[in-house]
């Protein structure tokens, strides 16, 4: 529109410069120049500050297709992590629950060479220095018990292997030796801390002494067989079983929530403080709550050991699980990236192929803006754009004939213009002859009035008086045919004039007519470019439509949607460019405007012009027929005259005739006068006519030439 509004101003500037009296000596095809660059000047400002529909299609689509790819990483990743935490922890049960089993196992094996000895003691009636044998025979065989058995009393004896560096003492506050106590068959304790200072896990009896007590467990002198199983041996056989890679695993006593093994020695704090990871397992421990899950990023699993008041604890972080998760959503990003430049690429020249026709349709109308209608539009393919490419080329063939016969017609005006001002100048040299013979007309009048006043006042000089009257009606017979002659020539030019107004007439008209159909075809282009707007509309609400129901159809109709919202964008886009199209076409429409305004100005000069000449032509007829009575009075005196010379007798009475006769001329040589006033003025009112229609051809020819056809 700013361009529009500068260029109007110019052709207002333009108007006003040629109305101007001084305009000498400038060519009108150097303002038409002038103008025309300073347009393209203008327009080469403006297109500089515009987004051009590839750019903002180009930012729409890459803008798009990110946040559809970031959204489809985030989905796949989401997606690919679950199912991994889902895996890690089915796996990590599935381990925890082997790992369980086997530990079971191995306890249970222990549990049955614990349990073998006994009865092998217990059947067996061995002596003091037996047993001390069968115990020094054990120490060192196994590393899991690498002390052997011990053998301890209510007393407080205690037997061990000889090889053992320490003494264990019977202590009836140990807990071992209570565990025990309470015990038929083997089974495993609490963690303690033996006399060498070492964490072992005793598993004890009582034995039962068939010579003292008759099988009887509560007699007076207690036997227990105990045997220690060091922490950091339960700790290899626990980290042994472990089938997971990158899993960790940690023994918990759940009674009193010590440790009894753990892998990770990094793993601070204490199962009962409830601070860091191991006070959040002792809580889980503490409510019973054995459910695998996340905690403090690692995916934990627990598992009760049958016939123990153990749990194992095994878990594994979360960032060696996800370390290929990792890597592979580099690895997506990666892959994205790519995806989209090359899509980037691919839309870049798609969109480049499809708005090429535009920004050729474009520029010619820019053009055409100009007003350069020489332009030649191309156009190809069968799509709508190829439909508005068809209909622009017709428009300019239209408005291209339409000018040139508007410059022919504006030709053929000023070629009329100046004849007219040409016959009006003829008329009007015209009228001041015929005003001089009716002056010699009323002299001559005059004369008769002499002459009759002194045949009155003399009768004798009668027959000079007669020849004198002769003579002068001779010559007022030829005047008065002159002035008939010059009467209907002037008569036939104003006929002429007339007709020449009735063609200028029929021209303008056609001029109009021509422009009216010019501001039908650009109505006719705007209901076009709104059918497309209201196509561009219907498919943008489709295109929502299609993203509802593919919203409906869920996982789906994903796909589609993209696709849905894609032809909803393209359609708001499609309907932007109608609308910059339309704002196009109404420019061009408001300058048909304007010249329909400046034509039906011209109509108006002309149809005044046209009813001044056909004025002009009924004064001219009235004064011809003035001119005719003049001559036939003129031909009577004349007669008369000659009738005087043969009745030269009836001087008196002829006198009086010839009296009235003259004060009748005298009074029609003033009406003819007057007329002949008239017809000047008239002639000069024609004059000034014709100079009018000449600047109005004159000006009707800028506003042509500045259109390039």
């Amino acid at each position: 529109m700013k361009i529009t509004k500068s260029y109007r101003k110019i052709l207002y500037n333009m108007v006003i410069f040629n109305n101007n009296k001084n305009y000498s000596g400038y060519m009108l095809s150097d303002i038409t120049t002038s103008r025309r660059d300073f347009y393209m000047r203008e327009q080469k400002e403006h297109r500089k500050s515009i987004t051009s529909i590839k750019t903002k299609i180009l930012a729409a689509v890459s803008a798009l297709v990110l946040i559809l790819v970031l959204i489809l990483i985030i989905i796949s990743y989401t997606i690919s992590k679950n199912i991994i935490t889902d895996q890690s922890m089915q796996l990590l049960e599935l381990s925890t629950k082997n790992q369980a089993s086997r530990i079971e196992a191995w306890m249970s094996e222990k549990l049955n060479v614990f349990s073998t000895f006994k009865q092998d003691i217990e059947t067996l009636d061995y002596t003091d220095a037996q047993l001390q044998s069968l115990l020094d025979s054990y120490y060192g065989r196994s590393s899991d018990y690498p002390d052997g058995f011990y053998i301890a009393d209510t007393s407080g004896k205690v037997m061990q292997a000889s090889g053992v560096d320490y003494k264990k003492t019977a202590d009836t506050s140990s807990a071992w030796y209570n565990e025990a106590l309470t015990r038929v068959n083997m089974a495993f304790g609490d963690v303690h801390v033996n006399e060498a200072g070492t964490d072992v896990v005793s598993a004890g009896a009582i034995l039962r002494d068939s010579k003292k007590s008759g099988g009887n467990a509560k007699a007076k002198n207690t036997r227990l067989l105990v045997v220690d199983v060091p922490i950091a041996h339960i700790q290899v056989i626990v980290d042994s079983f472990i089938s997971m890679d990158d899993a960790q695993a940690i023994l918990v006593d759940k009674d009193n929530m010590s440790i009894l093994s753990k892998s990770d020695d990094t793993l601070t704090g204490r199962l009962s403080d409830g601070t860091g990871f191991l006070g959040t397992i002792g809580n889980r421990i503490s409510q019973q709550n054995y459910t695998a899950m996340t905690l403090d990023g690692n995916i934990v699993d627990f598992r009760e050991i049958t016939g123990t008041n153990w749990v194992l604890v095994s878990y594994v972080p979360e960032s060696a699980v996800f370390s290929e998760l990792a890597s592979l959503r580099t690895t997506m990003i990666v892959v994205a990236v790519v995806v989209l430049a090359v899509i980037l690429v691919l839309m870049e020249r798609m969109i480049h192929f499809m708005i090429k026709p535009i920004r050729s349709l474009t520029d010619s109308i820019v053009t055409m803006a100009s007003g350069d209608f020489t332009v030649d539009i191309k156009t190809k393919g069968n799509d709508e754009i190829t439909l508005m490419g068809h209909s622009m080329k017709e428009f300019t063939a239209a408005i291209r004939s339409m000018i040139n016969d508007i410059s022919n017609i504006s030709e053929t005006l000023k070629g009329q213009a100046e004849s007219s001002t040409s016959v009006s100048g003829g008329l009007y040299e015209a009228s001041l002859k015929q005003s001089k013979n009716i002056d010699e007309l009323n002299g001559t009048v005059d004369q008769l009035s002499a002459s009759v006043q002194e045949i009155a006042e003399s009768a004798t000089a009668l027959a000079v008086v007669v020849s004198d009257t002769r003579d002068s009606s001779n010559n007022a017979e030829d005047k008065m045919n002159v002035t008939v002659e010059v009467a209907e020539a002037g008569k036939n030019d104003m006929q002429k004039v007339g007709e020449a107004m009735g063609l200028i007439e029929q021209s303008i008209n056609g001029l109009q007519e021509s422009i009216d159909k010019v501001g039908a075809a650009s109505q006719e282009i705007n209901k076009i470019v709104g059918m497309i707007g209201e196509i561009a509309d219907e498919t943008n609400l489709l295109a929502l439509n299609a993203s509802i129901e593919a919203a409906r159809a869920g996982d789906a109709g994903k796909g589609f949607a993209v696709v849905a919202t894609e032809i909803g964008s393209l359609a708001t886009n499609s309907n932007q460019s109608v609308q910059k199209i339309q704002t196009l076409i109404n420019e061009v429409t408001s300058l048909v405007g304007e010249t329909v305004d400046k034509a039906k100005d011209s109509v108006d000069e002309i149809n005044t012009s046209s009813r001044l000449v056909h004025q002009a032509v009924a004064t001219f007829d009235t004064i011809y027929d003035n001119i005719v009575d003049a001559n036939r009075v003129v031909n009577d005196m004349a007669a008369n005259m000659l009738k005087v010379a043969d009745v030269s007798t009836n001087v008196a009475s002829i006198t009086e005739e010839q009296a009235a006769s003259a004060e009748l001329i005298s009074r029609n040589a003033g009406n003819i006068a007057s007329e002949s006033k008239n017809i000047t003025d008239d002639s000069e009112k024609v004059a000034e006519t014709a100079r009018k229609l000449a600047d109005t051809s004159e000006k009707l020819m800028t506003q042509i030439n500045s259109f390039r056809v």
